[in-house]
């Protein structure tokens, strides 16, 4: 009896230290598996919001450079602008500077051609000479004020006839003036800067008889 109850009592034992030896055995391997997979599982997890970081910081950096090109364009247009702006107000102040002066001008003209005549008559009376010469003087300087505003005369007294500036009245035969030349200026003509105020008016010449 004894015997027997010996033999069940070790039989049970001896599974027991098996199954408990297996059990320890396996444990540790699923353990570290386990372990493993859950620190890849992480590194995943931690590396996807990197990549996520890296292109949105790359997507910033194309859209901060595309900005900059817009602006040094349009900062290169708004310079170019100004500077239009600028010269078309110089251009627009100089012509206005011009047409403020030209009516005056205009005016002045019937003037200056009085003054001519009144010296041409002045010249045919010797006793005349010292009034004549002061009128000359006063003369001069209001041609010399005029011109410094732009006025030039046109006088074209031997030069050949130009319609643009010419106005021929009638023709006179010359003996050392060619044919088509001016040989007698009627009335000086005038130009304001680039822009005829008066035709000369003028004789031509037929050439010799």
């Amino acid at each position: 009896m004894n015997t027997f109850f010996k033999k069940f009592f070790w039989k049970n034992m001896t599974s027991d230290n098996t199954t408990t030896t297996t059990s320890d055995t396996t444990t540790p391997g699923s353990a570290g598996a386990q372990d493993a997979a859950t620190s890849a599982g992480a590194d995943a997890v931690d590396s996807a919001p990197a990549e996520g970081a890296a292109a949105d910081a790359a997507a910033k950096g194309d859209e901060i450079l595309r900005d900059n090109i817009r602006l040094r364009d349009l900062y290169a247009r708004a310079i170019a602008d100004f500077d239009n702006y600028r010269r078309r107000v110089v251009r627009e102040k100089e012509e206005l500077r011009k047409l403020a002066a030209q009516e005056l001008i205009e005016d002045l003209i019937p003037v200056l051609d009085n003054l001519g005549i009144g010296l041409a008559t002045a010249e045919k009376h010797p006793e005349a000479g010292p009034v004549a010469d002061g009128f000359k003087m006063i003369a001069g300087q209001i041609k010399a004020t005029l011109e410094s505003h732009g006025l030039r005369e046109i006088s074209p007294l031997g030069e050949p006839f130009d319609p643009n500036v010419h106005e021929s009245v009638s023709e006179t035969p010359h003996e050392t003036i060619p044919e088509h030349n001016v040989a007698v200026v009627l009335r000086t003509g005038y130009r304001l800067h680039d822009r005829l105020v008066r035709p000369a008016s003028v004789v031509l010449s037929t050439g010799k008889n």
